[in-house]
């Protein structure tokens, strides 16, 4: 058992030594995103974390339905400020948790009532989104 011991801490090595050099390349996030899903996919991911970043960690903490590393990766990778995916994912983690701990008496009444926050969440950040984006139109049109 020693000998494979040692050769697990063998192999971990290189790979613990070239953690520091892959967290000091600042551009790997958005060079690797820039790689899965092309330069224009990009940009509007950009575009859209700078407008809603915050809001869409909210919401899809709030939803089960979400993949919060899917989040979090996302939200890193397009230079998400840490204090702001923080605090978005404090504001939307909380209410999920009361909400957990409510509906968990019944299986029934828990399934249903996440099914449904999620579908309402979803529903509302993505009305909010078409909202804010007419908005957004018509003082562009406003101003010209």
């Amino acid at each position: 058992l020693r000998p494979l011991a040692r050769r697990r801490a063998h192999l971990r090595r290189p790979a613990a030594q070239r953690l520091p050099r892959l967290r000091d390349r600042r551009a790997l996030g958005p060079w690797l995103l820039e790689r899965l899903l092309g330069h224009a996919a990009r940009a509007a991911l950009n575009r859209f974390v700078d407008d809603y970043g915050a809001g869409a960690v909210v919401a899809a903490r709030l939803s089960p339905a979400i993949s919060t590393d899917a989040v979090s990766f996302t939200a890193g990778a397009v230079r998400l400020g840490f204090v702001r995916f923080i605090l978005a994912t404090a504001l939307g983690t909380l209410p999920l948790t009361v909400l957990i701990a409510w509906l968990g008496a019944d299986i029934d009444r828990l399934e249903g009532g996440l099914l449904w926050g999620s579908a309402l969440t979803l529903l509302g950040f993505a009305a909010y989104v078409l909202w804010d984006r007419r908005r957004r139109r018509l003082t562009r049109h406003e101003d010209c």
